[in-house]
């Protein structure tokens, strides 16, 4: 079952936290390349994985490159 689009929706900063991600960068790598704190990435990564309806980073990763989230 897919989910609707609305779900997976993601904020321009999730966005930006993902592709991130997706290159290889861990969390506090991301917190001092954006200038906010480790909590705030892990705010973002977590909404992301609720919105994608993945269980781990390269669930969310396969998701949202398949729908053409990251472009």
């Amino acid at each position: 079952e897919v989910p609707q689009k609305a779900q997976y929706e993601l904020t321009k900063r999730e966005t930006e936290i993902l592709k991130l991600v997706k290159d290889g960068l861990l969390s506090k790598e991301i917190s001092n390349r954006l200038s906010i704190s480790l909590h705030t990435v892990n705010t973002h990564r977590q909404r992301f994985l609720e919105k994608l309806g993945a269980n781990n980073s390269l669930e969310a990763i396969i998701f949202a490159s398949k729908f053409g989230l990251l472009e």
